[in-house]
């Protein structure tokens, strides 16, 4: 596998994130606006939960590609590895505070 550009990858880390707060936002408004014995109001693809599964896939693998290429010190300089380490942990913080469905 070729080694992620740990900046690039980041990014697309914050990307990932942003579409699944997204996702989660349209599951929140479909549970909202169901009521009991009526058809939806709107309908939603039905594919919401495998793209949330595919964002989440997503997410953890690239998150465990950034971890394990800066343990092997493929960030440059010390601080520039400090910067990135900061940033990863700030997105897996986040990530890990999505209220994301059980049966995910």
């Amino acid at each position: 596998m070729a080694e992620p550009n740990i900046a690039e990858a980041l990014k697309s880390l914050r990307r990932s994130l942003k579409n699944l707060k997204s996702l989660l936002e349209w599951g929140k408004l479909v549970r909202e606006h169901r009521k009991p014995h009526q058809p939806p109001a709107f309908r939603v693809d039905r594919g919401l939960q495998q793209e949330m599964r595919t964002e989440y896939s997503f997410f953890i693998k690239t998150a465990m590609e950034v971890r394990q290429a800066l343990q092997r010190g493929q960030s440059g300089d010390s601080e520039t590895k400090r910067k990135h380490q900061k940033r990863l942990k700030r997105l897996e913080r986040q990530f890990r505070k999505l209220e994301l469905p059980i049966d995910l």
